[in-house]
């Protein structure tokens, strides 16, 4: 015999400490594919989805733009030089709010003054505030060329 003995555990010990890990190896569960999609749907998704909308809200340049071009913004006419409002990217679903005497719309993110003759005389089909303006970048920053706001209430 070998000098060199190694601590033995009894048989019994052995055989419960391994069924012991397949107990614990058999209660840990793997995500199945229900689950995975369960988890994009819920949590994913919205994540993915909800800066779009609000970017949309945001009167940022061409975004919402297609939903409402053939029935609504095609028909807009500004009233400084009777042309279109629209030349197929400048309006788009925005924010308005009242500031003392004058309204204020969401064009690229930021509030600005609309002026009394952009103001189209007309409700928009989803009722609520639209800006035709070009992108606010150089020197086209601070233009609006329409504005649709959502009835009083």
């Amino acid at each position: 015999m070998s000098s060199r003995t190694s601590p033995r555990r009894p048989a019994a010990a052995r055989d419960l400490s391994c069924s012991n890990n397949s107990v614990q190896n058999s209660n840990r569960r793997q995500p199945d594919a229900g689950y995975l999609t369960i988890l994009l749907c819920v949590v994913v998704l919205p994540i993915l989805l909800f800066p779009a909308i609000s970017f949309g809200q945001d009167g940022h340049h061409g975004v919402g733009h297609e939903n409402w071009h053939e029935s609504f913004y095609s028909t807009l006419i500004r009233k400084d030089t009777k042309t279109s409002c629209c030349n197929l990217s400048d309006c788009r679903p925005t924010e308005s709010r009242m500031v003392n005497d004058h309204y204020e719309v969401k064009v690229d993110g930021a509030w600005l003054k609309v002026p009394k003759e952009t103001i189209q005389n007309v409700s928009a089909p989803d009722g609520g505030a639209h800006v035709c303006a070009p992108a606010q970048i150089g020197a086209a920053k601070g233009k609006i060329y329409c504005v649709v706001l959502p009835p009083e209430t």
